[in-house]
């Protein structure tokens, strides 16, 4: 058989195979209600999985993995165009509407949206096998579902959406930024510092909470930086959630306080949605998550939350800092790694 008859008969097997998981599970979900689901968001390499594999020994529930990836999902890309943003993060001002998003999110919270073998099967069958779960009670469940491109939407999506339990992980800027440098920035062509200022830009004025601020409009002008530049998403990404956090529609979870306090903060993850913590959430607390560069256990706490000091220039960690002075977010310092809590949940724009 020649290769590209193989690679047609593969894509084929696959597409079929793909059709026969969805239509099972649509069916074995569709008694489920959307209003159990649970949803976890935060910028990437904040935690996200780490929470997602915690809460996943809850019974009955199954991981839907970043449905607004345009990478696992065609239709979002559509959905990102429509909406005329030119990065990722899509974006709703919280008193606004969308239909289109807004059924697409419902079909989600239902279990509804097909799924892909790859990576979304993957994660969804042999990564909990690899976790000693019995795959098929993680396919038939409640959905518990992680964005980290939808971080943006949390308070237009957690006043439309009244699920039962909403969760949103936060963690140092530097942190965050020397592991996204260390893992899928590695391999990823840069684009022109030019370029970068321009998404920025273009993103920035369709966002209502700070279109209208022209000093962090002539800020955006100035960076200089692949580093500034990611300090600059991540402060974009909070600066949103964090305006309506008075709401209380959601519960933070600080990633350093999750690592350092782990069995009292995990004792009110799970509280916050009525639930004693389960005994496989103690077997996962001291992991490191799927996602993570390395493997086993975790051995000394405060070596986790520093490493990036040994990684990142104090000229680049800086850098980082200064930017988040441009949106009075000094709730993080580059002396200590966790946080002013005070500051922090007491923030707003």
């Amino acid at each position: 058989m020649s290769l590209n008859r193989l690679l047609i008969y593969a894509s084929r097997s696959t597409g079929i195979l793909t059709s026969l998981i969805n239509l099972f599970t649509h069916i074995a979900n569709s008694i489920y209600d959307e209003k159990m689901s649970l949803a976890v968001f935060g910028t990437s390499r904040s935690g996200t999985t780490w929470l997602a594999e915690l809460l996943l020994s809850l019974p009955r529930y199954r991981i839907i993995y970043e449905p607004l990836n345009p990478d696992f999902y065609p239709y979002v890309r559509k959905l990102i165009r429509r909406l005329g943003f030119s990065h990722r993060r899509l974006y709703v001002y919280i008193y606004g509407e969308n239909i289109e998003l807004y059924n697409y999110l419902y079909n989600v919270l239902k279990g509804k949206v097909p799924t892909l073998i790859s990576p979304m099967f993957l994660f969804n069958i042999l990564w909990k096998a690899k976790r000693s779960v019995i795959p098929l009670k993680k396919v038939i469940g409640f959905p518990l579902v992680k964005f980290v491109n939808g971080i943006r939407l949390l308070p237009w999506f957690a006043k439309n959406f009244k699920i039962r339990g909403i969760y949103m992980t936060i963690r140092h800027p530097c942190a965050v930024i020397e592991s996204q440098l260390s893992t899928f920035w590695k391999t990823k062509p840069k684009e022109s510092i030019e370029v970068l200022r321009k998404i920025l830009l273009h993103d920035t004025l369709k966002i209502k909470e700070l279109r209208d601020n022209p000093r962090i409009i002539r800020k955006l002008g100035q960076i200089s930086s692949h580093y500034e530049f990611l300090a600059t998403l991540w402060a974009l990404d909070y600066y949103i959630p964090l305006c309506h956090q008075k709401y209380r529609w959601w519960y933070t979870v600080v990633y350093e306080r999750l690592v350092l306090d782990s069995v009292r903060e995990l004792n009110k993850i799970f509280s916050y949605i009525g639930e004693k913590i389960p005994k496989n959430a103690y077997m996962n607390l001291r992991k490191f998550s799927a996602t993570s560069r390395v493997r086993g256990y975790v051995k000394d706490p405060y070596h986790v939350l520093n490493k990036w000091k040994k990684k990142l220039s104090r000229e680049d960690s800086e850098k980082i800092m200064n930017v988040l002075n441009w949106f009075e977010m000094n709730f993080y310092s580059i002396h200590d790694p966790e946080p002013d809590y005070k500051a922090l949940l007491s923030w707003r724009c």
